[in-house]
Order: C-alpha cells, then structure tokens, then sequence
C-alpha cells in the first residue's frame, strides 16, 4: 500500500518501482515498437482488449514482465474509488491503451487520472 496524502491509502495490487529515466525509455521504445508492429498487421481489425492481450503477450515474449489490469484502490473518509492500470511493464511503465480512431477528451482525461 502507498500513502500520498494524510489520511488518503492507495492501494496498489502489484509493486511499482521507480526507474531510472533511461530504463523507461528503453522499455517505452519496446512497447511502443510492438504497438507499431500490432498496428501493421492487423490494422484497425481487432478490439482494444485483444490489441491489449496482444501487446501483453509480445513485451512478455520480448522478456519484459508484465500485468495486465492492475487494481488501484483509492480510499479517504467514506470515499473509495478502484482505477485499472491497463498494463504495468516491468513494475514500472504504465500503459494506457486505446484502439480508437480519434482521441476524446474523455480519453485524454483517463490517461491523466
């Protein structure tokens, strides 16, 4: 469990650790180099959660761990809301997938909550 604030637990499902800058962009320039692939070869074919599956399956064939739909539990006073990390690549790098032909602000907004 993390603490941000007085009184405010979040909790998390699965360890994160913070990384050095160069290891984020190591692992970003992996994943994004298999969403371009997965985006090749299938196009606009596919349904988000099989893209997200797909892209799952290639960073873990690639050596990266990886874990999909990790819960994140926030809690303060009578207030409780649980959030969902599409992927979490090596404990550190959250993704945000969307297979959509145009971002809305509403997928905006989800990337930054």
């Amino acid at each position: 469990m993390l603490a941000f604030a007085k009184g405010m637990p979040i909790r998390i499902s699965s360890p994160i650790h913070v990384v050095s800058q160069d290891a984020f962009h190591a692992i970003d320039r992996t994943v994004f180099g298999h969403a371009i692939k997965i985006h090749n070869q299938y196009g606009c074919l596919l349904d988000e959660i099989v893209y997200k599956a797909e892209l799952a399956d290639r960073c873990a064939q690639s050596g990266m761990s990886r874990a999909r739909e990790v819960s994140i539990r926030v809690e303060h006073a009578k207030f409780s809301k649980e959030f969902f990390i599409d992927l979490l690549l090596e404990n550190s790098t959250v993704v945000e997938a969307k297979a959509v032909a145009k971002l809305t602000d509403v997928h905006r907004a989800q990337g930054i909550n």
